[in-house]
């Protein structure tokens, strides 16, 4: 019997998004959005979600415009779904549509509502909170107690050259849509060879994305790193976590960023030598990570009312 309940839900834009929830066997602590990150899946961490489920927290994850289910599906996606083809404005637009549905559902069991974002998911989760104009609005961000971002992209660990980002910008404002070569070695994943080896067999993982994904995900990733990081919510809990062997994203980028994020209840924590996936580390790795996930989801939803308080 499968432990998640599956969902088509139709979104912004009319696109059908395939979806998991992952519902405790008895009242929920929490609830959590889970945004994956960059050419996978949510199929990948099923794993941890059964994890935290048997913790008492509530997961709706959902594969992302572009990826996944969403995008490939061909009984279910939308006819305009494609892989890899997505803006950065629209991750927002679709992430906003989420965290007010599921604040509904959070309110419902009166629980609070966490963000939980892995890689480019973690970049878009701190776009998210940062946001000062347009998607989303401030009430939005008002519905979250609480974002945890894992090994985010904010920048490459070995960053694409200054003449590719120019072109490739240039090019995303004429054919947004148009695909560009863009593989991830699948041994930068994972110190563990099975998830190395499941990672290249993968149809769900394509090594390419559109022009537009790829320039909006890059230029959030920079306007993180320079300003973005001023703007965090200083009353929104954030807990950060980043592998110090990571390959793909920059580890001294995230850390820089939570050292300026004047958030007033944070916390960084270190998993040193690991790569990239700390939800798919070897070694007792992703077991410790999700623990550490349910402990921190706990001890901020313990006496908090549903509707977290208004920040100014």
């Amino acid at each position: 019997m499968a432990s998640y309940q599956e969902e088509w839900v139709v979104g912004p834009s009319n696109t059908n998004f395939y979806s998991r929830r992952y519902v405790p066997s008895t009242p929920p602590k929490a609830h959590v959005v889970f945004v994956h990150g960059f050419q996978e899946h949510i199929g990948r961490y099923d794993h941890v979600f059964q994890r935290v489920q048997r913790a008492g927290i509530e997961v709706f994850s959902f594969d992302q415009r572009g990826w996944g289910k969403t995008a490939l599906d061909e009984q279910h996606k939308s006819a305009s779904s494609r892989y890899g083809v997505t803006t950065r404005a629209q991750q927002l637009g679709d992430l906003d549509f989420f965290v007010k549905r599921e604040s509904e559902k959070a309110k419902a069991d009166s629980v609070p509502l966490f963000l939980w974002g892995h890689s480019m998911g973690g970049g878009l989760v701190l776009s998210f909170v940062t946001a000062k104009d347009g998607t989303p609005a401030e009430s939005t961000i008002n519905l979250l107690s609480g974002a945890l971002v894992c090994s985010p992209l904010i920048q490459q660990t070995t960053p694409a050259s200054k003449l590719l980002r120019v072109v490739g910008s240039l090019l995303a404002k004429v054919v947004p849509w148009a695909s560009f070569p863009a593989e991830i070695p699948a041994v930068d994943l994972s110190k563990d060879s099975a998830v190395v080896a499941a990672a290249r067999i993968d149809t769900m993982m394509k090594p390419y994305a559109s022009l537009g994904c790829l320039d909006g995900m890059l230029s959030a990733g920079d306007f993180l790193h320079t300003k973005g990081y001023k703007d965090f919510p200083k009353d929104l809990p954030l807990l950060m976590w980043h592998g110090t062997a990571d390959k793909i994203c920059s580890y001294h980028a995230a850390k820089a960023f939570y050292e300026q994020a004047p958030a007033t209840d944070k916390n960084w924590i270190d998993w040193p030598d690991s790569y990239h996936e700390i939800l798919n580390e070897p070694s007792g790795v992703w077991e410790k990570a999700s623990d550490e996930a349910v402990s921190w989801f706990t001890k901020h939803a313990e006496n908090k009312d549903q509707t977290p308080p208004a920040r100014l």
